[in-house]
């Protein structure tokens, strides 16, 4: 099978701009999370009030930091159908198994590392048809005492093939990447 990936991850200052082909709704996302930080203080689960984002929580994940990985405590019902699995209560790595673990894990360790949001954009599609359609991800780290990272909150959009989405909301087709590797 051969795979034509192309992953951006992209670490950001506090209160630094995301790139401008992040989609829309990450931007709301990530307004709503900034305006719940206070200077240095990470905001807190009890910060996340559903009733503020209602069309962003079929896209929302929150896990658990736990020991080296992460377990899924919620997932919107937007990230269920291209995930095809159900993640709740399962620990990051183990749900991962098959689909770039190691490289997701880092992507989430970073993020509560370093306390700071992390926004990835995954441009996958494979030769043979196969569904792996490109998304962005941002993920967002809480505190319970709002200093040390207890969970990430992760905001994604799945792109139809072949269609991104540009900081206004239009349409723009994306041009063919390069093949990364080959599995035999």
């Amino acid at each position: 099978m051969l795979f034509v990936t192309l992953r951006a991850v992209v670490t950001l200052s506090p209160g630094q701009d995301l790139p401008d082909s992040v989609h829309t709704k990450l931007r709301q996302f990530y307004a709503y999370w900034l305006s719940k930080t206070v200077g240095d203080r990470i905001p807190a689960l009890a910060d996340i009030h559903p009733v503020d984002i209602p069309k962003l929580l079929s896209s929302i994940a929150i896990l658990d930091r736990v020991d080296g990985d992460f377990r899924f405590r919620l997932l919107g019902e937007g990230v269920h159908p291209p995930c095809g699995h159900r993640f709740k209560g399962r620990m990051l790595r183990a749900a991962m198994a098959g689909e770039r673990p190691c490289q997701t894990l880092r992507e989430y360790e970073l993020c509560a590392d370093a306390c700071r949001p992390v926004c990835i954009h995954n441009a996958r599609e494979t030769a043979d048809g196969l569904d792996r359609r490109p998304f962005d991800r941002l993920l967002l780290p809480l505190a319970q005492d709002h200093r040390s990272v207890t969970m990430v909150i992760a905001c994604t959009h799945y792109y139809r093939r072949g269609v991104t989405s540009t900081k206004n909301g239009s349409r723009s087709t994306r041009t063919a990447e390069t093949p990364q590797s080959e599995a035999h």
